[in-house]
C-alpha cells in the first residue's frame, strides 16, 4: 500500500513538473487575447501618473512575432442618447442609440496605436517604451493580464511648439483724449460680423426702424453688458470687457499639448485666482494659422441640453439640439479649429504694431452653428424667454423691449446674408 501511495505522489509531482516547463515553455504574452478594456472593466489609464477618464485601451497580441503586442488608445464613445434621453424625458422611450466618437488622450488623434515589448509570463506582462503619434511623441509604461490594463503616459512632446507659451491680455486702458483713459474692447476682443441685412433698431422711439449693421449691434449688447467685479465684489458692476480682463489672468499652451488657464473665482468673488486642471483641454498646431483645440465633449453637451427641461415647446427644442450635435459634437471629436493671427481695429483691418495674437473661431466654423439656431428664433417662446433674461439685467433692461424683438426677429435674415463673423480673444505673449 505504501508502495502505492509513494508511486502516485511521484506520478503526481512529474505531472506537476511537466506542466511547469509547459508554462515556462510559453513567450511573454502568449496567453493573452485581444482585448478592449474600459473604466468599468480592467482599465486604469494615468496621464504623468494623474487619473484619467473617458477612454478606452486595447491590447492585441502580435501574430506575426513572440512577445510583442499592440496597444490602441482611443476616446470612449459618447453615448449621446443617453445624455439627451435622460436629460429629456419626453424623449427617453424612442430616443435611438447614437454614439459619438471623442478624442483620446494624446493630443490631435482620435486614437493611436503603437507596438509594446511584453516582458513577464504568458498571462502577466509589464511593457514600456516610447512612441510616436501624428503630432507628438510620448512614453508609455504598464501592466496587462486578461482581466487588467494599466497604463501610464508620460512626458508628452508636441512636434510643433511654436505657439507654447503663457500668454495674457495686452492692456486694456488707452488714453481717452480727455487726460484719462478708457477700457478699449479692440484691445482684448475681436468681434467682426459682415452681413448684407442689417439689423433694425427703433433707436430714438420715432416708429422708423432703422438698419444698422451687425457687427455694430453685437458690439453695443457687448458694451451693455455688466458683471460683478471680483477684484472689488463690494463695488458697482463692470462692464464685460472689464469684467473677462479682470477674471482672465493668463492661458498657457503648453509644450505636451495641453491647455491650463489662470481666472479668478467668479463665485465667491474674494478675488482668488485659481488653475485649471491639466488635460481639461489639449491642442495641437495644425498649420500656421491654426490650431486644434480638444475639450471634454460630455460636460458641453450636457449644459446645452439642460436648457431642454425649461422650454415649453419640446419639439423645437429638440431640433435645435439635434442640429447643434450635428455641428458641434464632431468638432469636439477632431478638434475645434481656432484660428490665430494678427489682431484687427474698429476698421476690422490689421493692426501692424499691436504686439499680440488674436485666437478666433472664424467664418467656417460659426456660421454653419448660427444657421442651425436662426429658425429657433422664430419662435415666440424663445424670443419672449431672450427678452425677459434681458430684463433682468439693469443695463439691458431699457433696451429690452424697445429693440430686441426688432434684433431678434431680423436675425435669421442678417445670419443668412453673412459673409464673415469672427469671435475671440487677443492674448499677448509673455517675454
Amino acid at each position: 500500500m505504501k508502495k502505492k501511495f509513494t508511486y502516485l505522489c511521484a506520478m503526481a509531482g512529474v505531472l506537476c513538473m511537466f506542466t511547469s516547463c509547459k508554462d515556462d515553455d510559453k513567450l511573454p504574452g502568449e496567453s493573452l487575447e485581444t482585448k478592449t478594456y474600459t473604466e468599468a472593466d480592467g482599465l486604469t489609464l494615468n496621464l504623468d501618473n494623474e487619473a484619467v477618464t473617458g477612454q478606452v485601451v486595447t491590447f492585441a497580441p502580435d501574430a506575426t512575432a513572440g512577445s510583442k503586442g499592440v496597444i490602441t488608445i482611443a476616446g470612449a464613445p459618447l453615448d449621446l442618447s443617453a445624455i439627451i434621453g435622460g436629460m429629456m424625458s419626453y424623449r427617453a422611450d424612442n430616443q435611438p442609440a447614437f454614439a459619438l466618437p471623442t478624442s483620446s488622450i494624446i493630443p490631435g488623434s482620435a486614437s493611436v496605436s503603437f507596438p509594446v515589448d511584453l516582458v513577464g509570463s504568458a498571462d502577466n506582462c509589464t511593457f514600456e517604451g516610447t512612441a510616436t503619434a501624428d503630432y507628438c511623441t510620448f512614453e508609455y509604461s504598464g501592466n496587462v493580464t486578461k482581466e487588467t490594463m494599466s497604463l501610464n503616459i508620460s512626458k508628452i512632446a508636441l512636434k510643433n511648439t511654436s505657439m507654447a507659451g503663457t500668454y495674457a491680455f495686452p492692456e486694456l486702458y488707452e488714453d481717452d483724449g480727455w487726460d484719462g483713459v478708457e477700457p478699449k474692447m479692440d484691445n482684448i476682443i475681436r468681434m467682426n460680423w459682415q452681413s448684407t441685412k442689417g439689423l433694425p433698431i427703433d433707436i430714438w422711439g420715432s416708429g422708423v426702424p432703422t438698419e444698422y449693421p451687425a457687427w455694430f449691434v453685437l458690439r453695443m449688447t457687448v458694451l451693455q453688458l455688466s458683471f460683478p467685479d471680483p477684484s472689488n465684489p463690494d463695488g458697482e458692476t463692470v462692464p464685460s470687457i472689464v469684467a473677462l480682463y479682470n477674471v482672465l489672468k493668463s492661458v498657457t499652451l503648453g509644450a505636451d499639448g495641453s491647455v491650463t488657464a489662470k481666472y479668478v473665482d467668479t463665485k465667491d468673488l474674494t478675488d482668488t485666482v485659481i488653475e485649471s486642471p491639466k488635460g481639461f483641454a489639449r491642442y495641437v498646431v495644425e498649420s500656421d494659422n491654426t490650431l486644434r483645440l480638444y475639450i471634454d465633449p460630455a460636460a458641453i453637451i450636457k449644459s446645452t441640453v439642460a436648457m431642454a427641461s425649461k422650454s415649453s415647446r419640446a419639439l423645437d427644442i429638440n431640433a435645435l439640439i439635434e442640429g447643434l450635435m450635428t455641428q458641434v459634437v464632431p468638432m469636439l471629436a477632431n478638434g475645434i479649429p481656432v484660428t490665430y493671427g494678427q489682431c484687427i481695429g474698429e476698421d476690422f483691418q490689421p493692426r501692424e504694431d499691436f504686439n499680440a495674437t488674436s485666437f478666433y473661431l472664424g467664418t467656417d466654423v460659426l456660421l454653419p452653428i448660427l444657421k442651425v439656431l436662426a429658425p429657433v428664433l422664430s419662435d415666440e417662446d424663445v424670443v419672449n424667454m431672450i427678452i425677459e433674461l434681458a430684463k433682468s439685467d439693469e443695463n439691458m433692461a431699457g433696451m429690452a423691449d424697445a429693440f430686441l424683438p426688432g434684433i431678434l426677429a431680423g436675425l435669421p435674415e442678417v445670419i443668412e446674408t453673412t459673409s464673415v463673423i469672427e469671435l475671440g480673444i487677443n492674448l499677448a505673449k509673455a517675454e
